[in-house]
């Protein structure tokens, strides 16, 4: 089963995602451009928290995640 980016698909692509950001509380997956993008785009907010975006197969709840993500 594909998991689609979440970003890629408000987009209508279908992208598959590869990483989520651990930093924030939505866990929401993400395919490896947008995760460059989220993190590139809170580093350059300034923030002082740098969003560490990692492989998706890491996210506690994954297997949930891939039977939901495809409705």
């Amino acid at each position: 089963m594909q998991i689609l980016c979440n970003s890629c698909r408000h987009e209508n692509k279908q992208t598959e995602a590869t990483r989520f950001c651990k930093t924030c509380d939505d866990e929401l997956p993400l395919c490896e451009e947008c995760a460059q993008s989220h993190a590139r785009r809170n580093a350059l907010k300034g923030l002082k928290e740098m969003h560490a975006c990692i492989d998706l197969a890491q996210l506690p709840n994954f297997r949930m995640l891939r039977t939901s993500n495809q409705g």
